[in-house]
């Protein structure tokens, strides 16, 4: 109940009611009654939440439009990367959250869950060694990539199976 009153403070804070909907939508009480992940991930998500809120609206807008789309798609999976957001966010400059939380979301929309051990692995060290600008456009080269061919060339591309994604990120 904390939880949920947390996410609510925090949506009509940014005038961003239309999350509300959207978890309610995803994630109603009928279908997540009994469901360990599901109980987790609220708890979770607004420590996750609450923790954005303090750096921007443009951090929190971000972290519950990623949230929600991996809700989407499976509980456990939202729930295990809530869980280690934090830490990951803590080894990135502040200034980068927005667009690395923006960059993990446009993975996972255009590829899938698949997606997910990349962007909390692989991602924030290409933040760190290529910046933001680099690792960004590799991020919508490969969102492109899944656009046009499928969420497997999408998946091929991210992890430089390809010449052309080996060269974009080359030193």
């Amino acid at each position: 109940m904390l939880a949920i009153a947390g996410l609510v403070n925090a949506a009509l804070l940014f005038s961003r009611a239309g999350f509300l909907e959207d978890l309610r939508e995803i994630f109603p009480p009928a279908r997540t009654q009994g469901d360990k992940d599901a109980s987790r991930f609220l708890e979770t998500i607004e420590r996750l939440i609450d923790g954005c809120r303090t750096q921007s609206e443009d951090v929190w807008n971000a972290a519950m439009e990623l949230s929600l789309t991996i809700l989407r798609v499976n509980h456990s999976s939202a729930y295990a990367t809530a869980a280690e957001l934090p830490a990951i966010l803590c080894s990135l400059p502040v200034d980068v959250w927005a667009e690395y939380l923006t960059d993990f979301r446009d993975l996972v929309s255009s590829i899938g869950i698949g997606a997910i051990g990349f962007c909390l692995g692989t991602l924030p060290d290409q933040y760190q060694r290529h910046g933001p600008e680099r690792t960004g456009g590799f991020v919508k080269a490969v969102v492109e990539v899944a656009t046009s061919y499928g969420a497997t060339a999408g998946q091929w591309f991210l992890e430089r199976k390809t010449q052309a994604a080996k060269r974009m990120l080359a030193c």
